[in-house]
This record gives C-alpha cells, sequence and structure tokens, in this order.
C-alpha cells in the first residue's frame, strides 16, 4: 500500500507564493530533460495546471534509411553522416510544414515515474489544489472586510 511521503521521492516544491506552487518533478530515467515543471495557481475561473516539458522531434524517424554493412569504416561513418543530415533536415521541414500549414505542433513529452512518485505527484497536485483554493478563499474575505 503506497504511503504518502514527506517530503516526496521525486517531487520537489520549488515555490510557494499562496497562490501558486510550483513543482520540479524528476524523470526516473535520471535524466533532467525529461523532468516536468508544473504550476498550479488559482484564479477566477478556478484552478489552472501547467505542465513545462522539454520536448524533441521525431529524431529517430528515418527518410533515407542508413546501411550498416559498409566494410569500410570512413565509409560507413560518411553514409551515417550524410543520411543524418537528410533525415534531420526532413524532420525539421515537416515540423515546420505542420506550424506554417496547421498552425499547431503536435508533440508528446513522457515521464517515468515508480508507483510511488506517481502517487506523491498525484498527492501533490492534490495537496496544491486544496491549498491555492483556500488561500484564495481567504484573500477574498480579506479583500471583503
Amino acid at each position: 500500500m503506497l504511503q504518502k511521503q514527506e517530503p516526496a521521492l521525486g517531487i520537489m516544491k520549488t515555490n510557494d507564493w499562496g497562490d501558486t506552487k510550483v513543482y520540479s518533478v524528476a524523470c526516473g530515467c535520471g535524466t533532467t530533460d525529461h523532468n516536468h515543471i508544473v504550476w498550479v495557481t488559482a484564479d477566477d475561473c478556478g484552478v489552472n495546471v501547467q505542465i513545462y516539458a522539454d520536448v524533441t522531434t521525431k529524431f529517430w524517424d528515418t527518410t533515407i534509411e542508413p546501411r550498416y554493412d559498409i566494410d569500410n569504416w570512413w565509409l560507413q561513418r560518411l553514409d551515417w553522416f550524410w543520411k543524418g543530415l537528410v533525415n534531420g533536415l526532413v524532420n525539421r521541414l515537416k515540423l515546420t510544414w505542420s506550424l506554417w500549414i496547421n498552425g499547431c505542433l503536435e508533440k508528446e513529452a513522457t515521464i517515468c515515474l515508480t508507483e510511488q512518485q506517481a502517487y506523491n505527484y498525484s498527492n501533490a497536485l492534490m495537496c496544491a489544489i486544496d491549498d491555492v483554493q483556500e488561500f484564495k478563499k481567504n484573500y477574498k474575505e480579506k479583500t471583503k472586510e
């Protein structure tokens, strides 16, 4: 059975301004590029949750497949180099084409969490929502006086 942790594994509160709380959520793989920054903010419409994450292009997508059977070391590297340049250029063109034609980009970011980290993440969101709503309620009561 998972238990609430304080301090929470994989979750770090980085700022607290009463109506806004900011958390850093660490990816289980250890790569800081995969971390999420989560902002929970109270406003007139309710509670906003913003997640900031680094996303990448589909660098693994290939238009021209590289060869792996060339016996000459230099020619093998040359084949990988020029095909890597072409594939990178095509991926970037596809990305900008979608931006120019559709006006938006479709990207995804994944974060790997243990069960405990996922529980801590959800618990941090629930607590932050309660805290910012309470702050907002108290602030409204003080301004009415």
